[in-house]
Parts: structure tokens; C-alpha cells; sequence
């Protein structure tokens, strides 16, 4: 039988058997229209889909800039899926079994920060920056760090001595993947999904890119050292 109609057939169990809210059922049937569309799954039939399936499909969900909580649903309603495929002996294995699923946390900003004065700061340097008139000034270039710098912490929740440590080769301007070292030299990687973080970004790399070239670090003060994560403190007044 193909994945889709065995979904039909899910859809059905909830709606008329489960008695699901019709916000609800709308939800599932928006997460298996993407599930179906992922590699034409939907014609697929359903003992094909396996582990490997399933971890390519989850990956390809962090490609889309998800929040963690829309990717763990998604998961959810698949899991729910398979988990009534078996219940019912239309599956003999379920491809979720001992499936090992580690769905990042969103990262959440500290409760004295509100999101209202990010947005202002924000708009204030970024007003700077459209005030400068010499665009080759050392003045402009710096204010285009620190809107760089703004960006990558308040979008994607790194900490401030993360981007002070950040090494040039740690990042790729192009896809917005970068790779951070953290707390006990763990290792994790970063995807940039704002386009005014990743147009900034590009930016920085464009007036910086023959100072930084051959440095070990990617934010740098006029002196070609890095920014240092007292000073980023120091600007952010934290």
C-alpha cells in the first residue's frame, strides 16, 4: 500500500474514530503534505520507508529554518503515523522503533532582554550606518561589525563569548552554516535563516575580507585583533 493512501486512511481514524478537532486534522494534513512531497514519498510504498528515510526527511526539515517546536510536531504526527500502521498489522516493522530522535531546544533569550528593545537597538544602528555618507570610512565599516555582530546574537542565540571566539574558517558566508565551539569544547553548528543577518554577514566579509584574510578570528577590532568579549559586553552594555 502507498504512503498516501495509508495517510488517508490515518486522516480518517482521527477524525471519525478519534474525534480530532478540526484545527487539528488541518495540521496533520499540512505535515503529510510536506511529508509526501519530501523525494515523491507519496508514491512510495510503505515498507520502504525506513530509518534512513525518516532521518533524511528530519534533516531536511532543519534545512527549511523550522522552529524546533514545528520540527518536533512534525515528527510527532509522523511517529503517530506509524505507531497506528502497526497497532493495526499493516506494518509488520515500524521504521520509529529504537529510533534515536534529538530535536534541538529553540534557544530563548533572557527575560531582562526584552524583544522590544533588541528590535530598537537594532533600528538605531542600522539608521547610523544608512547615515554615513564615506561608505570606505573605517567608521562605517565598524558599525557594520557590530550590526554583524547584533544579528548573529539575537538571531541565532549565541553567546557573546561564542561570536567574540568565532574563527573565520568556522563560518561559510554562502549557506549561513557556522560552527561554534562552545562550553567543554563541544562542537555544534549554527544555520543564520534571517536574510538581514546573512545580507549583513556578507557585508562584513566584503569590507573586512583582506584584513580577516589569513586571521585566525572573524570579528576584528581597527587593530586586527580580535574583538574581544569584554568589549562586545562593554557595546551591548551587559
Amino acid at each position: 500500500m502507498t504512503v498516501s493512501s495509508l495517510i488517508e486512511e490515518f486522516i480518517f481514524h482521527c477524525k471519525f474514530e478519534r474525534n480530532l478537532t478540526a484545527k487539528t486534522i488541518k495540521a496533520y494534513e499540512n505535515d503529510f503534505k510536506q511529508f509526501k512531497e519530501f523525494k515523491d514519498v507519496s508514491n512510495l510504498n510503505v515498507i520502504e520507508v525506513d530509518k534512513v528515510l525518516l532521518k533524511e526527511y528530519i534533516r531536511h526539515l532543519y534545512t527549511l529554518c523550522l522552529k524546533p517546536k514545528s520540527i518536533k510536531r512534525k515528527v510527532v504526527v509522523l511517529k503517530g503515523l506509524f505507531n497506528y500502521l502497526e497497532f493495526e498489522e499493516i506494518i509488520e516493522i515500524n521504521p520509529f522503533r529504537k529510533m534515536r530522535i534529538s530535536i534541538k531546544q529553540e534557544k530563548t533569550f533572557p527575560k531582562t532582554i526584552e524583544m522590544k528593545n533588541i528590535r530598537k537597538l537594532l533600528k538605531y544602528v542600522y539608521e547610523i550606518k544608512h547615515n554615513i555618507k564615506d561608505k570606505n570610512s573605517f567608521k562605517y565599516k565598524s558599525v557594520v561589525r557590530d550590526i554583524a555582530v547584533l544579528e548573529l546574537l539575537f538571531s541565532t542565540g549565541l553567546r557573546v563569548s561564542e561570536v567574540s571566539n568565532l574563527k573565520s574558517s568556522s563560518i561559510n558566508i554562502v549557506s549561513g552554516y557556522i560552527k561554534v565551539m562552545g562550553k567543554g569544547n563541544k562542537e555544534r553548528t549554527i544555520h543564520v535563516c534571517e536574510q538581514e543577518s546573512k545580507s549583513i554577514l556578507k557585508e562584513y566579509f566584503s569590507l573586512f575580507k583582506e584584513e580577516i584574510q589569513n586571521k585566525e578570528y572573524f570579528f576584528i577590532n581597527r587593530l586586527k585583533k580580535r574583538l574581544l568579549k569584554s568589549l562586545l559586553k562593554k557595546k551591548l552594555n551587559l
